[in-house]
């Protein structure tokens, strides 16, 4: 949060001097992508295996009768799954934006 806060107050300052031009809606956009895209994953804590739960343990909470973390487990896998297109995305979103 942070990061994002400093850099938007670094673009209002740059903006604001014309020492370079603008920068688009899109390059901002996939600025906070890139960002965010590499921290969901640690924030998550699902690149540290020692945080997660086991195959095992989410088998055993089925056979309890448990049905409260389906919806955990689901955005865990997605996470795993996908995090890494999030920072691609918003590095092809801040070049396009670059170029319009």
């Amino acid at each position: 949060m942070l990061i994002t806060v400093a850099i938007a107050k670094l673009h209002f300052k740059i903006v604001q001097e014309k020492k370079i031009m603008e920068l688009s809606f899109l390059s901002i956009v996939g600025c906070l992508l890139i960002v965010g895209g590499l921290l969901l994953p640690i924030y998550t804590a699902n690149l540290f295996p020692l945080s997660k739960k086991s195959n095992d343990q989410y088998q055993e909470m089925m056979r309890k009768g448990d049905r409260g973390w389906i919806i955990d487990f689901k955005i865990n896998q997605w996470i795993r799954k996908n995090w890494i297109y999030i920072p691609i995305l918003g590095v092809l979103l801040f070049f396009i934006g670059l170029l319009f």
